[in-house]
């Protein structure tokens, strides 16, 4: 039991601190286009080609996992996330932004952020939804500590010296990942929370060929557009309908700690009522919760819209986060897994690259974000809808995958 503590400490901190860099980013975002006179579209390039170059890394890190281990290469991408945080800092040119945080930041987050999704599913099969909930509360840890953090961070020490400092905590973090990352669990024969899934007989190439993959891959798509959509220009969104700078971040910060709660709740209801159920509730409250950022558009200023986004979005979102590793996981389970999450890594990019790169060019377009949010609801809502598709309570029926 000691093991499974100990991987559930180690794979939320590697969530944590790759996911707050792309979390925080809209604070970085409004800093970097204020000092270099940049468009939306243009501050949104370096953040959007983050995600464009994971459709490189996601599979390279899923063959890397199973070549050299998830220790080595969870240590390798804290140090190449902090080396690319390290340049970010004296970037000064678009090519820069582009190279330093687009490529060399997502090689980094990108190997960081995917060990937990082999780990978890290795460490835990009974309670699988519950760990994978407790690993996700750190898409609500995020916003809750790092924003209001990030914030002051900015404010005292700008945003070069904000980012030395992240990449500091990297190497500290990459340091106790050698240490303390197991690849394996003991097998227990009469645990079920630490034995293994039983290896499947399923060929990669079956995989891919199948339906249940490219309704996997689509609901990812779907989901990380919409998603990204807000991360990345959520302050900018606030900003433009008159709300000010620290109402924001105390708003983004109360949304964080309901994602917390939510992923908690998620999780532990998917082992109960099923994957598909909770996934699709949660995809609508969260598109809800980007009605609010609608109406907040609409209605210029008005405080209690902004509350709606924090406290829909935050249970929404929250919700979905630790299913979507999880019902991959459920559908596509054995020894190959690593390697298929790879490839759906490349989902995940064309979602996370298209989604904050339509909304820049949709507002430097049309001088509104209203556009880029109704894209965003829907996206979320396609997601959900999905998932009945995927089918993840059908898991292990791999002599029938491409049905």
């Amino acid at each position: 039991m000691n093991g499974q503590i100990t991987t559930l400490i180690v794979s939320l901190g590697s969530n944590v601190l790759s996911y707050s860099v792309l979390a925080t980013f809209g604070l970085f975002f409004v800093s970097m286009v204020e000092e270099f006179n940049w468009s939306a579209t243009a501050g949104s390039l370096g953040f959007a080609v983050t995600w464009l170059a994971r459709s490189i890394f996601s599979p390279l890190s899923g063959f890397s996992y199973g070549k050299f281990g998830i220790r080595a290469v969870t240590v390798f991408g804290s140090i190449i996330l902090a080396l690319g945080l390290l340049l970010s800092s004296s970037m000064n040119s678009q090519w820069e932004y582009a190279l330093y945080f687009g490529v060399i930041v997502s090689a980094g987050s990108t190997a960081l952020s995917m060990s937990h999704s082999i780990l978890i599913p290795r460490w835990f099969t009974g309670n699988r939804g519950f760990a994978m909930g407790i690993v996700s509360t750190a898409y609500g840890l995020g916003p809750l500590v790092f924003f209001p953090l990030i914030n002051a961070l900015i404010e005292s020490l700008g945003w070069r010296n904000t980012l030395n400092v992240y990449a500091l905590a990297l190497v500290i973090f990459g340091i106790i990942a050698l240490v303390t990352i197991r690849n394996t669990p003991p097998v227990q024969s009469n645990d079920p929370m630490t034995v293994l899934d039983s290896p499947q007989s399923w060929a990669l190439k079956d995989a891919l060929k199948g339906k249940r993959f490219w309704a996997l891959g689509t609901m990812y798509i779907a989901g990380f557009l919409g998603y990204q959509m807000l991360v990345a220009h959520q302050v900018a969104y606030a900003e433009a309908a008159g709300i000010e700078r620290g109402i924001i971040v105390s708003a983004l910060s109360f949304m964080g700690g309901l994602t917390l709660i939510g992923a908690i709740i998620g999780g532990s209801l998917s082992d109960k009522l099923g994957r598909e159920i909770v996934f699709f509730s949660s995809s609508v409250i969260g598109a809800l919760g980007i009605l609010s950022f609608i109406l907040l558009s609409i209605y210029s200023g008005n405080i209690i819209f902004l509350l709606g986004f924090s406290l829909f979005g935050g249970i929404g979102f929250g919700m979905r986060l630790p299913l979507v590793l999880t019902i991959a996981a459920d559908v596509f389970q054995g020894p190959l897994f690593p390697k298929l999450i790879g490839f759906l890594g490349v989902a995940t990019a064309i979602g996370g690259f298209t989604g904050p790169m339509l909304a820049g060019i949709i507002f430097d377009m049309s001088s509104s974000y209203l556009p880029a949010l109704i894209v965003s609801a829907t996206a979320m809502l396609g997601s959900g809808l999905l998932v009945w598709l995927v089918a993840p309570t059908r898991k292990g029926l791999f002599s029938n995958i491409s049905g």
